[in-house]
């Protein structure tokens, strides 16, 4: 069994939470200067691969975003966000079989994660697997807060494949 990881101490969490924020106000480069003021030890802390995952995102830098994922998942494989992440990368990579894959192993791992049905819909949505993909999406409705899921579900391009039965077109 993998180790927990210690929460984040003086003065690290404060350069993490401005690398959120910085995340968040769309600046991925200010964001990054932020972490890297961090102690050299913790900056392979899971909470900083995933802000540092979040950088490379808003960078569209997919395979950086892949080496980071797969290192949060080999570290800290009983958090969600590190295999959404990783999937996430590999479904931007073009890889979405193998984003599938991979979200599917752990899907029953995290029940109560609204987030992993509604990726596993998009993913069927993108490989053509309608029938499975509306199995996915009233999963992560029935996880999730319904209406808040579908009011996400109605603006994603990776579920447009079912927008015509949502009784929506394409915007």
């Amino acid at each position: 069994m993998k180790p927990r990881h210690k929460p984040l101490d003086f003065p690290d969490i404060f350069y993490l939470m401005a690398a959120e924020g910085w995340v968040e106000l769309g600046n991925p480069v200010e964001a990054s200067l932020e972490l890297e003021q961090f102690n050299r030890e913790h900056r392979s802390h899971p909470d900083v691969l995933i802000v540092r995952w979040a950088i490379h995102a808003d960078l569209k830098d997919w395979d950086a975003c892949l080496q980071i994922a797969a290192t949060l998942v080999k570290t800290a494989p009983r958090r969600c966000r590190g295999w959404l992440q990783y999937s996430i990368s590999l479904h931007r990579l073009d890889r979405t079989q193998e984003a599938y894959n991979n979200l599917f192993k752990v899907a029953k791992k995290f029940p109560k994660e609204w987030a992993i049905p509604y990726n596993l819909a998009c993913y069927c949505a993108q490989l053509g697997k309608t029938e499975e993909a509306w199995h996915w999406l009233e999963q992560a409705c029935l996880v999730g807060i319904a209406k808040d899921v579908k009011r996400t579900a109605v603006t994603d391009p990776d579920l447009e494949p079912l927008w015509k039965q949502m009784g929506l077109e394409k915007a």
